[in-house]
Order: structure tokens, then sequence, then C-alpha cells
């Protein structure tokens, strides 16, 4: 029997009009049928950052020992300076066995103290913003720089307004007395000279230079003290070119001279005094023109130190930036965390009985080196004790003396809290992990907590109290960047009465955080949310049927009865 698909390909070659409707109604048929009708909806799972305590905490399975002793390690490496219980000694828990050398580490403590009080201090700065009395500095600031700006003005205009008063006088009593009308339209030099050239030259730069002089006035009538600072860059370039255009007058007479041919009453005495008063009006306009130089560059020098001080000012006044805040949150954060770690290293130099028992041995004395691999004593007591487990990972968060819950397999319900009494220095390599043995004593004693039993331990590392946390599903990482997805709470709505998720009229928006110290369950996060936000821990996007009637009856029409039915029918024969 043949397939369908030969059947469809035989009567379609048979009926190419009729087999080009088939396939249109087989393709519409399929888009119905995988693409069904309605919109995507995205609902969200969302937590609230909120301030709470943070419990760290690293966990290892093990058994209950029947040994009942323990060599006691120090945390930390010095010369022992005191030794305060002797062997048989019975002391209790906590009690002081011997104290190791203080100076460095008491040295390290004041030293991170100071380094938080300085990170608190900035960051206390930068929080209040601008201080009343920092503000009337930036003020007072700006208003000299504007002071200062106004006199370099003045000056300017001054200098320029001595400038043209001074060449105007060069050019009429110094250079003219070589024309024979030198304010007309055509001078004449009063002696001939042997270079046509320099003669030629001088004679035009003299008319120039008197158009010069004329424009020169006129532009420095429009000149005040308050013109903009575009008026005066343009007055000064106007004003160094008809600077350079008379010195070029001066340097072309003295061309002339030096070619200048003697002649009655034109001697070579004549000619010198003519160059040597040509070379005492060109040294002239040098000096104005270096003058009016270094005004122009005192207005500038002005210009900038406003613009300076303005900048001062608005820095002053503007609000603290997000990334200023976060970087000084993060220097806070450190420097809390390397008080604790001075702090943790200080106290690690008292060495003291893990719990109550007796002294059964006594390893060291005043002025003996102690380190964290050398029993400074053995202590034995009745309590029970746990041995566990921990990989290399988790026992460098491992601390003696840290609480922990006991719970054992055999005993259910049954939790005892204990103390972290002994931890090993050296671990043991099996298959290529290393572990390491950490005895656990009991704080309370169970009848039925036999030895060689299964226990597990939960060693709190650390408890950090009011800090921002979220749960860990709302952590998301990027090219090393941690972030979070923030909700605006006045845009989401609950997607249903029944639902825990949510609708948001705007999308989420990307926020990047530093993270903290976690857990199991929670993130601290130390920069970049506030207490209130809210974040993002689940987000479903699904199909919503919208017009399921609809696409039912087109349904119907492409394949129910009529010509394609009948097409169909045939097809089956």
């Amino acid at each position: 029997m043949k397939s369908i698909v030969q059947k469809i390909f035989l009567y379609s070659k048979a009926h190419k009009v009729i087999s080009a409707v088939v396939i249109v109604a087989v393709v519409a048929g399929g888009y119905y049928l995988l693409v069904p009708g309605g919109t995507q909806e995205t609902t969200y799972g969302i937590a609230t950052v909120a301030t709470s305590t943070l419990v760290t905490s690293v966990s290892g399975t093990g058994q209950v020992s029947g040994q009942n002793q323990i060599d006691i390690l120090p945390q930390a490496s010095g010369q022992v300076v005191a030794v305060d219980v002797a062997s048989g000694q019975r002391v209790s828990a906590g009690q002081t066995i011997a104290v190791l050398d203080q100076q460095s580490a008491r040295l390290a403590l004041i030293q991170a103290q100071a380094s938080l009080q300085t990170a608190q201090a900035n960051y206390d700065k930068l929080m209040a913003g601008t201080t009343p009395q920092s503000l009337a500095v930036d003020q007072l600031s700006v208003t000299s720089a504007q002071d200062a700006l106004a006199n370099a003005y003045q000056n300017l205009l001054m200098q320029m307004q001595s400038s043209y008063t001074q060449i105007d006088g060069i050019v009429r009593n110094q250079l003219d007395p070589l024309f024979s009308n030198g304010q007309s339209a055509n001078p004449t030099l009063t002696f001939q000279t042997s270079d046509t050239q320099a003669g030629i030259d001088a004679t035009w730069t003299r008319v120039a230079v008197g158009a010069d002089v004329d424009a020169w006035q006129t532009l420095l009538g429009t000149l005040s003290a308050t013109s903009s600072p575009a008026q005066f860059d343009a007055a000064v370039a106007q004003s160094q070119t008809y600077l350079s255009a008379t010195r070029d007058l001066s340097n072309h007479l003295m061309d002339a001279l030096t070619s200048a041919i003697t002649m009655p009453g034109f001697t070579a005495s004549t000619i010198a005094n003519d160059k040597s008063t040509v070379d005492s009006a060109r040294t002239s306009i040098n000096q104005i023109i270096s003058s009016l130089v270094s005004s122009y560059q005192s207005a500038r020098n002005a210009e900038l130190s406003l613009q300076q001080a303005e900048a001062s000012l608005a820095v002053q006044v503007a609000p603290p930036q997000q990334e200023d805040i976060e970087s000084a949150q993060a220097q806070l954060t450190s420097a809390k965390a390397q008080l604790q770690s001075a702090q943790n290293a200080l106290d690690n130099t008292v060495v003291t009985a893990p719990f109550a028992g007796q002294i059964a041995a006594l390893d060291v004395q005043v002025g003996d080196q102690a380190s964290s691999g050398t029993a400074v004593a053995t202590l034995v007591s009745q309590k029970k004790i746990a041995e566990i487990s921990l990989n290399e990972v988790d026992v460098v968060n491992v601390q003696m003396g840290e609480k922990a819950m006991l719970t054992f397999d055999a005993v259910d319900g049954l939790s005892i809290a204990g103390t972290v009494a002994e931890v090993d220095t050296v671990g043991t390599a099996t298959q290529g992990v290393v572990n390491y043995t950490v005895k656990i004593a009991f704080d309370t004693q169970d009848a039925r907590v036999k030895s060689g039993m299964s226990v597990t331990a939960n060693i709190i590392t650390k408890v950090d109290q009011n800090v921002l946390t979220v749960p860990n599903g709302a952590i998301k990482t990027q090219g090393g960047q941690s972030y979070v997805l923030v909700l605006d709470k006045n845009a989401i709505t609950p997607a249903s009465s029944s639902s825990a998720m949510y609708l948001s009229a705007t999308a989420p928006r990307r926020q990047t955080v530093t993270v903290g110290d976690a857990n199991d369950t929670d993130t601290e996060i130390t920069a970049g949310l506030a207490a209130g936000d809210l974040v993002v821990t689940q987000t479903v996007t699904s199909q919503v049927t919208t017009a399921s009637t609809q696409s039912n009856a087109s349904r119907a029409g492409a394949f129910g009865g009529g010509a394609a039915g009948g097409m169909f029918r045939a097809l089956g024969r």
C-alpha cells in the first residue's frame, strides 16, 4: 500500500492547480497547529532587600569519639610571655592557659581602628555633602576670580589703548619725518636709496599703516571693560596685526636707509641718525607687542581661574555620585573587615581552654616559642567529642572556640551545641583530596549519644549583624561583576490571587552590586542596593492564549468540508 506522501505526490502531479491549493491549506494548517494564537506574558518572583543577621557556616560529618582528651593548639605564633596554669590543675571553659607576645597584634589593631575611623569619616563626609564653611570658601573663590577677570580685562583694554597711542606717536614723530608726505595717499621718501624694492615696500607699507591706525582707533571705540571674551580675543588678534604692520614699516625703512645714497643735505651722519631713530622705533614696537601679549595672557589665565573656581563650586553643591558612594562603602566595608581580622589576631594570642577539664600535660613555659603546630597543653575531660572531616576549602574558615550545632542520625530530633576544640594543622590526602580533622566538644551531655555514632556538625564561622541581604537566587554574574534585577515598587501587581508571582508595567533594570559574605540561602550586599528595594529572584515567561475560538474556526474553514475536504477524501481512496 502506498504511503500518504506518495499518494499526495501522485495526485498533485495529475492535478497541478488543485495541488497548489492543497499546499496552501497544509501550510496554513501547520501554522495554526504549531503557532497557537496569543501573546507572551512575563511574571516575576520578587524579594525585598532587608537588613538582617547573616549567619555563615560550614558543615561536615564524622563520628562521636570516645577519646576525651585534646591538644590545645594556639591560633597564633610568638613568644610565650605568660603561663597561667599548672599541670594537673582543673580549668573551666574559656580560662586562660597561656599568653603570647601581643605587641605586634596590638599595633595592627590600632592601625586597623585608625583606618576604620578614616573610612567612616570619608563616607560620612561624602553623604553629608558640603559644609556651609567649605561652600562659603568656594563661593568666595568664585567671587574673587570674577573680580580678577574683570580687572584683567580692564588692564587689557588699557594696554590696547596705550599701544595705539604709542604706535600713533611712533609713526608720526619717528617714522613720518622720512617721508615728504607720510599721511597722504602717495607718500614718498625724503632720500634716495639704491635698494629700489625696499623703497617701494616702505611707501606702500606706510599707506597700509595709515589705514590700520585709523581702523585701530575705531575698533577700540567699540570695546569696554564689560565686552565679552570673544570680543576681546578678536580685538587683540586685530591689534597684533596692526602692530606687525608697523614693525614691517620700520624694517623696510631700515633696509632703505642701509642702502641710502648720500648727497648734499643728506650726509652719512644724517643717515646714521635716521637709522638710529628707526631702530629705536622698532625696539619700542617690539616692547609694545610684548606688553600686549602679556596682558592678554593674564586675561586668559584669569578666565581659566574663574572656570576652575566655578567647577569646584559646582562639585561642592552637586550630590555625591553613585560610583563615589559605592567606592566609599567598599572602603568602609574593607576597613571593618581589617579591624575584625586584627581583633581576631589579638584574641588568638591568648590561648584558652575550649571546655572544662584537667590539664594533663603542660608543654610550654615562659620564653618558649609557640606556633599553631605545637601543643601548649593537653586537656582531658569527661565530655564527649565529635571528630568531623572538613576539606581544605572549608577548614580555613574554622577557628577554635567557634560554636557548632551537632545532629545525629541515630537520635531523631536531637541537637546539641558544641565548641570547636581542636583543628588539625596537617591534613590527610585521599585520592587527591586533602581533609582535616576538627574536634568539637559537646556543651551538654546526652546519654543517648554513644561512641561511634554518626554526627553532622554545622560550624558557625561568622555572624554579620544589621547587613543588607538578598536571596542567592537574585545574584547574577557576568564578566566577573555581580548584579541584580530591580523592579519599580509602583509598577508591580500580583499575577493572580493564588500566585506568588508578579506582573510589572516596566522592565526590571540591571543594578551592579558588591557582594560580601554568603550562606546557603542569602548573600550580603555591601554596595549598590538599599533596604526596601525589590529584586527579581525568578523570571517566568509563558504563552497566553487570547483567541482560541477564532483559531478553531479558522482551522474548520481550512480543512472541514468543501473542495479541500473532497480533495483529501480523493487522496484517501
